[in-house]
């Protein structure tokens, strides 16, 4: 992994910072897998339908970032910054209480239950918004 300023270990804490955002939904802490904390997902359609595209992110110093899994410490890794998802902010900040409800009625491929965050910025693709 290349190093930069980005790269670094975030508390469980600092990942529920969010930002209203039209297209982040909510994801619960995988009970079966290694993630033991929640994660907000960055949905790349209007019904946030969590399907392979999405992205694991949080608002870290008011900008969103892509993040990872770190295996070692069990905690959330930050990544790159995804500036491109603020076209889609609201204006209040707020620390996310209740998990938001998928619309199971959409034709897109939902993610599975058990997905890990490794599986899901895999299936991102490398997909950046940034470019």
């Amino acid at each position: 992994m290349a190093s930069s300023t980005y790269d670094r270990l975030l508390t469980k804490e600092q990942i529920l910072e969010t930002k209203l955002n039209s297209h982040i939904v909510y994801k619960a802490p995988n009970a079966t897998g290694t993630r033991t904390y929640p994660i907000q997902l960055f949905c790349d359609n209007d019904n946030k339908v969590v399907n392979k595209h999405a992205i694991p992110v949080c608002l870290y110093n008011g900008i969103w970032h892509q993040i990872t899994h770190d295996s070692n410490s069990g905690l959330p890794w930050l990544q790159q910054p995804l500036t491109s998802i603020h076209i889609f902010d609201a204006e209040e900040t707020s620390t996310r209480t209740e998990p938001k409800k998928q619309d199971s009625s959409s034709d897109s491929e939902p993610a599975e239950e058990g997905d890990s965050d490794e599986e899901l910025a895999n299936q991102a693709g490398g997909l950046s918004l940034d470019k």
